[in-house]
């Protein structure tokens, strides 16, 4: 299944590359040299829009920063609250 494994620098990155190669093949290169950048270009501006890229899985490898997870850990005074209550039911129940 595809994940997205590409962090927001080396999509930046990408689009960049993708743009300069873009530019060589339609101004400074020839024939054969022009089609290869042209599909370079492409396929960095596919992983771009997909945030996917193939050999980042084969390689293990992510680039994207994965969100922290968020904790909800009771404050110590709503600890102490709790307590007094779970004592307060005790002392009720006797």
């Amino acid at each position: 299944m595809c994940h997205k494994n590409e962090g927001g620098f080396d999509r930046i990155v990408r689009v960049i590359l993708a743009l300069v190669f873009f530019w060589l093949a339609w101004y400074r290169l020839t024939e054969a040299w022009q089609i290869v950048f042209y599909v370079l270009s492409a396929l960095m501006i596919i992983t771009v829009l997909s945030g996917y890229c193939c050999l980042y899985q084969l390689l293990g490898i992510s680039t994207k920063k994965t969100a922290k997870p968020i904790t909800t850990k009771a404050m110590p005074s709503e600890a102490k609250t709790e307590e007094v209550k779970h004592e307060d039911y005790h002392q009720e129940v006797k």
